[in-house]
């Protein structure tokens, strides 16, 4: 079974925020390697465990992150890598840990699933009427958003968790294209389990001096600048990819198995053209 964009289904025109993903829509997340099996997909158990804010959940609170877009996985795990580094510098940690939150190794997991309805699209604007006046637009894609208790996103959350919505689907703040999905409960019933594949990710946060289209030039963090908005990315196997790619399953479908990629919201001409440079 292909890709289908229409399986997604959500107001393009952002009105209503009704949303729901349809049966066999794709759903893709860059997990930790040794996270990466299929009842750990949706179950929403990594911020369950944790005592970190994010997006859609406080600590300790259930959520499963995917896309349905492969570079918005790349781009949104560089970014949180960005801040990680440059959170750790500001901290003085460990000069081995800062050199670690330069690279890390993923897992690209695909797989597809059952209906699962009752969703929120945060850009539809009746989300003004019936949740918060102040969601949508730029509140929706802030990129320096903060997560922690009593602010807009936060109570935006906790007010759709209280109304019984399963999740949302909503823009991501690091690339333009396609949608995040950010899902409340524990969703593993509803993968469909004939389907599951993992690819190896490398990513990398780059120097500032990096030119495009060239060679992958390693950060040097205590000499080198950090770039603020690029990082890269190499699939381990390219061959796998090369073969999913063939399947139809991997969206965007020409997208290439490395190179340099925006981490930041960008309008593109072309597409993945214009924010990946192999």
């Amino acid at each position: 079974m292909s890709y289908d964009d229409s399986l997604y289904e959500y107001d393009r025109n952002s009105t209503d925020y009704e949303a729901k993903l349809k049966n066999g829509a794709y759903l893709y997340r860059l997990a930790s390697v040794t996270h990466a099996g299929m009842d750990e997909a949706l179950n929403g158990g990594g911020p369950l465990n944790s005592p970190q804010y994010g997006r859609f959940n406080v600590p300790n609170q259930r959520a499963s992150y995917c896309a349905n877009n492969v570079v918005v996985c790349i781009a949104e795990v560089l970014h949180h890598m960005y801040r990680t580094a440059l959170a750790r510098i500001e901290e003085a940690a460990p000069a081995k840990l800062i050199r670690d939150s330069f690279r890390a190794k993923r897992a690209l997991v695909i797989f597809r699933v059952n209906e699962i309805d009752n969703l929120v699209y945060t850009d539809g604007s009746d989300v003004k009427i019936d949740f918060e006046p102040r969601m949508g637009g730029t509140a929706t894609v802030h990129p320096w958003l903060s997560y922690e208790k009593d602010t807009l996103i936060s109570r935006f959350n906790n007010l759709l968790r209280h109304k019984g919505k399963r999740g949302v689907l909503y823009p991501s703040a690091r690339h333009s294209k396609d949608i995040c999905v950010a899902l409340f409960q524990d969703e593993t019933s509803r993968i469909d389990r004939s389907f599951y594949k993992v690819l190896n990710v490398e990513l990398c946060l780059l120097p500032e001096t990096q030119p495009l289209r060239t060679p992958f030039i390693a950060c040097e963090p205590f000499i080198d600048k950090l770039h603020p908005t690029m990082g890269y990315y190499s699939f381990a196997d390219p061959t796998q990819l090369a073969n999913a790619k063939n399947d139809k399953i991997i969206n965007p479908a020409n997208l290439p198995d490395k190179g340099i990629v925006n981490f930041v919201r960008r309008q593109y001409n072309t597409y993945p053209a214009g924010t990946v440079w192999p």
